[in-house]
């Protein structure tokens, strides 16, 4: 006989309701084809068969997933209580904040290189105005 740690009982759930659950979700959005769906969802045909028929526990990992991936309603699977599909609203991750940070960075590079250009073509133009100024003061002086 063996035990089950207190792990093991939180990351898995076992019941022949959540497994009809599983399987209605899958054939609705993630794909008919049980062999696409375990593929889309990294487990093999076999684990998948196995959960929708209620022989094996559905591990919180793929809950996981189809939460994250497909919008699964986590209490509707476990409860049959709700809708089966819950839009999330995306919450920034460490990732995605340091991707819209590179992207910000990148965009104020852009800006400042055609800002220097700028610069650099204004500074001529002063130059050039000055050699105008010093000529024309120089017309002047003669007349």
């Amino acid at each position: 006989m063996t035990t089950e740690t207190a792990k093991e009982k939180a990351t898995e759930i076992f019941n022949n309701d959540i497994a009809k659950r599983l399987y209605e979700f899958r054939t609705l959005y993630v794909d008919k084809s049980q062999r696409q769906a375990a593929k889309k969802l990294g487990i093999t045909n076999a684990w998948l068969s196995y959960a929708e028929s209620g022989q094996r526990r559905v591990r919180m990992d793929l809950v996981e997933k189809l939460v994250k991936d497909y919008d699964l309603n986590s209490d509707w699977l476990t409860t049959g209580k709700g809708k089966k599909q819950v839009k999330t609203i995306d919450k920034p991750t460490a990732a995605s904040s340091l991707s819209s940070v590179h992207q910000e960075v990148l965009l104020i590079k852009k800006t400042l290189t055609i800002f220097e250009a700028n610069l650099t073509h204004a500074y001529k133009l002063i130059e050039t105005q000055g050699k105008v100024i010093e000529e024309l003061q120089r017309q002047l002086a003669e007349k």
